[in-house]
């Protein structure tokens, strides 16, 4: 105690206020660097009847700070395992998550995308928590039928899709960009593919796997 009482006695105000002023801007930088939202993708799916569906789940990643050291091998023979020591934290909310998709080869907008909030309710724009997640709908098609088209509802409190006028139709192998805005400028992209394999079924493609359509 006494160490601590000489330490700061022997400061000069000068430099007290210097490091009261660093203090508090490493803070803000803490606050507003590391604790910006990130979305990130966890999860897809498709199905239903009498139409067919696919979704993609995000969720806002929870922070972590610390240190992660990966296992290392020589030759195949384990050295050390891997070591993870940190804290968790929670992110800023991924504020007003509004998504459109492009057709990739032409850079055109084919639709704002809906989320799926909670019961029969959807809407084209969500708050994300940190550590919570949120589904979005993207294709549709009736089961009976090849042509599929961007997912848009019937209204907010009637998520039962709306099948479109015939020229806004796809069929067969597309490509398309799939663009989340969020929180000012922040924004993830993805690509995602219809495509059609050797059994001549449509699969829904994104970059951790694929599911029949």
């Amino acid at each position: 105690m006494e160490f601590v009482t000489n330490f700061f006695s022997g400061l000069d105000p000068t430099s007290i206020l210097i490091g009261a002023v660093f203090s508090a801007l490493i803070g803000l930088w803490l606050d507003f660097f590391i604790k910006q939202p990130k979305l990130q993708r966890n999860g897809s799916g498709s199905g239903g009847t009498p139409f067919k569906q696919n979704r993609l789940t995000f969720t806002n990643k929870v922070g972590w700070f610390g240190i992660n050291l990966p296992e290392s091998r020589i030759l195949g023979l384990p050295i050390h395992p891997s070591f993870r020591k940190g804290l968790t934290f929670y992110k800023h909310p991924a504020r007003d998550c509004r998504a459109i998709l492009y057709l990739k080869s032409t850079g055109e907008s084919v639709g704002h995308l809906w989320w799926d909030t909670h019961g029969n309710e959807v809407d084209d724009k969500v708050t994300i928590e940190s550590g919570k997640n949120a589904s979005l709908m993207l294709f549709c098609r009736k089961s009976d039928d090849e042509r599929y088209f961007v997912y848009q509802p019937t209204s907010r409190q009637d998520k039962t899709p709306k099948v479109p006028d015939e020229n806004t139709h796809f069929l067969g192998e597309q490509e398309f960009t799939l663009r989340v805005n969020y929180s000012h400028s922040r924004k993830y992209e993805e690509t995602i593919r219809i495509e059609r394999k050797y059994n001549g079924l449509l699969y829904f493609k994104t970059k951790n796997g694929s599911s029949l359509f």
